[in-house]
């Protein structure tokens, strides 16, 4: 990874931003945390300390070193929307639930919506991960399409989530899939990229006993009945 480190160096420092480097060291130095974007990038090391130095320069601006503790995503994750559950994929990567049902899109907006996201996606890193990667699973039990869907946020934050965390996803797992949902997530689809898309997995009520044969822990066994 050193040569990939010293294109990043010449990166940084033809766009003057010499600090960043000093400022993420802990971040370079984590080869783990360097291969994602050479990976994202197809090996290519002049994209991928693109990528990266995009990517430092964004935590910076967004603030993401600070976020978790930030009051108000600590008031919205009370809600219990998003939740890191007590249980992990047979590999050992951990999972994150969201329950559709109780987003809100009128009352937040897609700008603190995706924050949220960020917050819930930061915090649920600092587990433990044989790979680094994660699993979501999107409960739609009880959705409101008027109330709960939100493409707002999706245009605002997939492009966010895809440029700032790649290779963090193994599988999505998108539940309580019907008919109308699945037309909504052709629309949704178009907001990401191919790669994304090949990862999700969407499951009707009678399919939701396949997830027993894919993740085991304390949580697991809400699967045999419906996450609550």
């Amino acid at each position: 990874m050193e040569e990939f480190r010293t294109c990043l160096e010449a990166v940084v420092m033809s766009r003057g931003g010499m600090g960043l480097c000093a400022r993420y060291n802990d971040l370079i130095e984590n080869d783990s945390y360097l291969e994602r974007f050479l990976l994202a990038r197809n090996g290519d090391m002049k994209k991928g300390a693109e990528m990266l130095a995009d990517h430092l320069q964004w935590r910076c601006d967004y603030k993401v070193d600070s976020i978790l503790s930030e009051e108000k995503m600590q008031q919205i994750e009370q809600e219990k929307e998003m939740e890191w559950l007590e249980m992990t994929d047979k590999v050992g990567r951990p999972c994150l639930l969201w329950r559709v049902r109780l987003h809100n899109a009128a009352a937040r907006g897609p700008e603190t919506s995706s924050r949220f996201f960020v917050y819930m996606l930061e915090k649920g890193f600092s587990r433990t991960s044989p790979d680094g990667k994660m699993n979501l699973i999107v409960d739609l039990e009880g959705v409101n399409m008027k109330e709960n869907s939100d493409l707002a946020m999706l245009r605002y934050a997939a492009p966010m989530i895809q440029n700032n965390y790649p290779e963090r996803q193994n599988q999505t797992y998108i539940l309580a899939v019907s008919a109308a949902i699945s037309l909504t997530w052709k629309v949704a689809a178009k907001f990401l990229d191919q790669g994304t898309c090949e990862k999700v997995k969407l499951l009707k009520n009678s399919e939701m006993h396949r997830l027993a044969g894919v993740f085991h822990g304390p949580s697991c066994a809400r699967f045999t009945d419906r996450i609550r």
